[in-house]
């Protein structure tokens, strides 16, 4: 009542916060010196608008070092900004140091003396830096670069040259609505195994994954056969709606029965597939198998194998073919073998017969498939008769068996 309002310069206190109201937005500070005490006060901001609480602020914590500001209109007081307390720290040149290590002289050095870096990092010339209590920071440094983090081992750095994205962590998760990216410790793990899953969805709005790859140390393989090798390290794997597209676990106890591929290979080199479907493989130039130890290939159905240019199989030691039925050529002739059983027609070539009849009669003779011949009369019993060359002939069938052959063909 005594002066006008705006006649009375402002003030600024140094106080601290102590105490705070989350719902209003509001600080209790208590000034330094003379120990006034402003309640309720806001705290200032670089900007901030009342639409729709847009701006750059923060929530002071407790013990927070602050100026307040006093307005010369008697408007309410306010924080204006934060400041860092004074820290003094000794000096810490050795005591047998030489002299101007230290400050001396008519005038004190406090730059010796005293600091504010309250446990901030060291900045650059032109370094912007946001840091919180618990280590986590955005620094915009000069030159371009922008690193944002959480820890050391939780940050992304952006790096202008070349357009440069360099992401550090411990353990990785990305998902998407195709799915998710998972990379680090494998989970539950005491040791310092890792693993990458990848799993995708068909569609964007399907509930599970149909397909995940894993990498590194495959802790839950999905195994529809019994025949995972021992420690898989690299897994492929399509199975209908079988994988959680969030952490890449199977879905239910049925998505190994459903798995329509199945690739593991583990760190020796061994190799499990599983191909529910048709397989079509197309290479138009040379194709080359070597295999050190044995082979095996089984067919539950019929096999063909065909060659335009011919086909050269050499066994070795031996070659043995099985089967209720073995074709060679045109198969129309069945191979004899060593103890078989043969019969061997033999052809008697004509001749004249002479002889004592012991029969009257008439007979004709003829050769196969010869028109028949002239009757031939004949006397009783006891008479002598003469049959000419030419008339009569035969085909006398011989049965016998195989007993000698080349053994190196078995069939």
């Amino acid at each position: 009542m005594t002066s006008s309002e705006g006649a009375v310069a402002g003030k600024i206190v140094d106080g601290k916060v102590i105490g705070l109201n989350v719902v209003t937005w509001t600080v209790d500070v208590s000034t330094t010196f003379d120990r006034k005490k402003y309640l309720n006060i806001q705290v200032a901001s670089p900007y901030m608008h009342y639409s729709n609480g847009e701006g750059i602020y923060a929530m002071p914590e407790v013990g927070a070092k602050c100026t307040v500001c006093l307005p010369s209109d008697s408007s309410p007081p306010f924080v204006l900004c934060f400041i860092m307390p004074f820290e003094k720290v000794a000096d810490a040149s050795a005591p047998d140091a030489p002299k101007g290590t230290a400050s001396h002289g008519g005038v004190m050095n406090n730059a010796t003396e005293a600091r504010f870096d309250g446990g901030r990092p060291r900045a650059k010339p032109g370094d912007i830096m946001m840091r919180g209590r618990d280590g986590q920071f955005v620094i915009l440094h000069r030159g371009g670069v922008l690193q944002i983090g959480a820890t050391e081992l939780s940050q992304r750095i952006f790096i202008p040259l070349d357009n440069h994205m360099l992401d550090i962590s411990e353990r990785y998760s990305h998902h998407n609505v195709g799915g998710s990216i998972l990379w680090g410790l494998s989970e539950g793990r005491q040791d310092t195994a890792v693993t990458n899953v990848e799993v995708f969805r068909i569609f964007a709005d399907d509930k599970y994954a149909d397909i995940r790859i894993s990498k590194g140390h495959v802790a839950n393989p999905i195994d529809p056969e019994g025949g995972l090798p021992a420690r898989v390290v690299y897994e492929v794997v399509v199975s209908p709606k079988g994988f959680n597209a969030d952490s890449g676990d199977a879905a239910g106890s049925s998505t190994a029965e459903d798995v329509v591929y199945k690739f593991a290979l583990d760190r020796d080199g061994n190799i499990a597939c599983t191909v529910k479907g048709d397989v079509f493989c197309h290479i138009k130039k040379k194709l080359t198998l070597k295999v050190d130890e044995d082979i095996s290939i089984s067919t539950d159905a019929a096999m063909s194998v065909s060659s335009k240019n011919g086909m050269d199989i050499t066994g070795g030691v031996y070659t043995h073919m099985k089967g209720d039925l073995v074709r060679l050529g045109k198969g129309d002739i069945a191979v004899a073998f060593k103890g078989g059983l043969v019969s061997t027609p033999i052809s008697l070539a004509p001749c004249m017969l002479s002889g004592t009849l012991i029969l009257a009669g008439t007979m004709i003779l003829s050769p196969p498939g010869a028109p028949p011949g002239p009757p031939i009369p004949f006397a009783i019993a006891g008479a002598a008769f003469t049959i000419p060359a030419g008339v009569i002939s035969t085909v006398l069938p011989q049965v016998g068996t195989i007993v000698n052959g080349n053994e190196t063909v078995k069939v």
